[in-house]
C-alpha cells in the first residue's frame, strides 16, 4: 500500500471516529455557529437584545441581535440604509422607550468614529444624537450610561476635554459637563452606585495609583462633591466593583474591613445620611475577605453570597429586625468555590445562584446551578454545565425561562416548569437581500 494513501487514510479514519464520539454531545462553544462573544442580555419591547461579536458576516463585531423566541431565531438589528451596517454597538441601556449606546455605521468616516444612537424597537428607527467620539483615546475613556434624574450619566473624554462626569437630556438634547475627574489618571474606570436622598454616587478607580475617587452629586443644587482615598483604607466606602442594593431606605454592599487592616471586604451598610458602617464580618476566625455581592430581596430579607472558609462560597441572608447575617443552612459547598462566576437571582419563586468550582485532583473547573425555596426551606441542585473551565457571566429571566451565559461564550437555559436545562441554540434568520 502506497504510504501516503495509508497516512490520509488513518486521518479520515480518526476524523470520523472522533466525530462520532462528539456526536452525542449538544455544541457549547459557541452555541451559534461564527458567534465569538455575547453580551449580557438586556430585556426591552418583549425581546432579549445581545451585542454579538459576529464572523458570520465580513467579520464584523458587537453587532446587535434580539432572540425571537417564537421562531427560536437570532434577528440582526440593522435599522440603517442600504450601504449602511450597525456595528461596533456599546453595551446599551434602556431608558425613555429607546436603547441609548455608541456605534457606529459602516459608512461613517473613520475606523474609530463612533456617535451616540438611540433605537426604537416598535418603529425599527435608529436616531443620531450628535454626540460623537472621534479617536482610539475617546473610546477608551467612555463609561457605562447610568440613568438618572430623567437623564444619562456617562463618563468620557468628549471634543478633545479630559475625562468628565457628563449627563445628556435627550429630551431637550442637551449634553452637559458635570465635573471634571482625575486629569493625571492615565488607567481607570468609573463606576455609578446606587442612588438616594436625591443625590448620586459614583467612584473612579486608579489602576496604576491604587486609590479610587468617591464622589456625590446633588441635583438639587447641582454641586459635586468628593475625595481621594487609598484601597488599603478604604473602609469608608462601598465597594464600586461590588453589587449594592437599596433596601428598606438604605444602600447594602461591601466595604473593607477596617479591624482586619482594611483589606478584606465584608457586608457593609450606607445609611439615609451617608455614613457607611460594617454590619458583619461574615467569617471572623479567618483574615480571608468574605466578598459579599450579589444582593438580591427576597421573601423575608436580604440575601446574597459570600465566601467562608470551611465551606467556599454560600448563601447568606440578612434579617433588617434582628440586624443580623447568618449563612442559610442546608447548604455546603467546597472550599475551592469561588465568588468568580457566582451569580444570584429570583426566577418564579425561588432563588437560583451559579457556583463555580475548581477540582483540585482533574485541574478542572465548572459551574452549577442551584436553588433555594424559602418555602420549603430547601435548595437543589438543578444541573452542571458540560463545558469545563467555564464561569457563569449573566443570569436573565425571559418569557419564563432563565439563561445562563457562561465565559466560554455558551448559553444554557432553564425551564422551571419542565425542570429541564438545556444548551440554547436558535437559528439564524437569513436577512433579505
Amino acid at each position: 500500500m502506497n504510504f501516503s494513501v495509508f497516512i490520509v487514510g488513518c486521518l479520515a479514519l480518526y476524523y470520523l471516529l472522533d466525530n462520532l464520539a462528539l456526536a452525542g454531545i449538544p455544541e457549547h462553544t459557541p452555541s451559534v455557529k461564527g458567534f465569538r462573544w455575547w453580551s449580557s442580555p438586556l430585556e426591552y419591547a418583549g425581546r432579549l437584545y445581545f451585542t454579538v461579536d459576529n464572523y458570520n458576516t465580513s467579520n464584523r463585531r458587537s453587532v446587535l441581535y434580539y432572540y425571537d423566541d417564537n421562531a427560536n431565531e437570532l434577528v440582526k438589528v440593522n435599522p440603517t440604509s442600504n450601504d449602511g451596517q450597525l456595528q461596533n454597538v456599546s453595551k446599551p441601556v434602556k431608558f425613555a422607550g429607546r436603547l441609548f449606546f455608541w456605534a457606529k455605521v459602516k459608512n461613517d468616516l473613520g475606523y474609530w468614529h463612533r456617535t451616540l444612537y438611540s433605537y426604537d424597537a416598535l418603529s425599527d428607527s435608529l436616531l443620531a444624537h450628535d454626540i460623537e467620539l472621534a479617536n482610539e483615546d475617546e473610546i477608551a475613556s467612555i463609561s457605562d450610561f447610568k440613568v438618572y434624574d430623567h437623564k444619562l450619566f456617562f463618563g468620557a473624554k468628549l471634543n478633545g476635554s479630559d475625562r468628565k462626569l457628563w449627563s445628556y437630556d435627550p429630551f431637550n438634547r442637551e449634553l452637559t459637563a458635570i465635573t471634571p475627574l482625575p486629569a493625571e489618571v492615565a488607567k481607570g474606570r468609573l463606576d455609578f452606585d446606587e442612588s438616594y436622598n436625591n443625590t448620586l454616587s459614583f467612584t473612579f478607580l486608579d489602576f496604576d495609583g491604587y486609590r479610587s475617587h468617591h464622589y456625590l452629586y446633588d441635583r438639587k443644587n447641582n454641586t459635586v462633591s468628593g475625595r481621594e482615598v487609598p484601597y488599603s483604607i478604604n473602609s469608608e466606602t462601598l465597594s464600586a466593583q461590588s453589587s449594592q442594593v437599596s433596601y428598606m431606605g438604605e444602600i447594602y454592599g461591601s466595604c473593607q474591613n477596617p479591624e482586619n487592616g482594611g483589606y478584606d471586604q465584608e457586608l457593609c451598610l450606607q445609611d439615609k445620611n451617608g455614613k457607611i458602617s460594617m454590619l458583619a464580618d461574615l467569617d471572623p476566625t479567618s483574615q480571608g475577605s468574605s466578598v459579599p455581592g450579589q444582593f438580591v430581596h427576597y421573601a423575608d430579607g436580604l440575601y446574597f453570597t459570600a465566601n467562608h472558609t470551611d465551606f467556599g462560597r454560600g448563601l447568606y441572608k440578612y434579617d433588617v429586625v434582628t440586624n443580623s447575617a447568618s449563612i442559610v443552612p442546608g447548604f455546603k459547598g467546597k472550599t475551592s468555590d469561588s465568588y468568580s462566576g457566582n451569580l444570584l437571582t429570583e426566577y418564579n419563586g425561588k432563588l437560583y445562584f451559579t457556583l463555580y468550582h475548581y477540582d483540585s485532583a482533574d485541574k478542572k473547573s465548572s459551574s452549577y446551578l442551584w436553588s433555594y425555596d424559602v418555602k420549603t426551606a430547601q435548595y437543589q441542585e438543578i444541573g452542571g454545565f458540560a463545558v469545563d473551565n467555564t464561569a457563569a457571566l449573566f443570569l436573565s429571566e425571559h418569557n419564563d425561562k432563565l439563561y445562563v451565559g457562561l465565559s466560554s461564550r455558551a448559553i444554557y437555559v432553564y425551564d422551571s416548569k419542565t425542570g429541564v436545562l438545556s444548551p440554547w441554540q436558535p437559528r439564524m434568520r437569513q436577512e433579505v437581500k
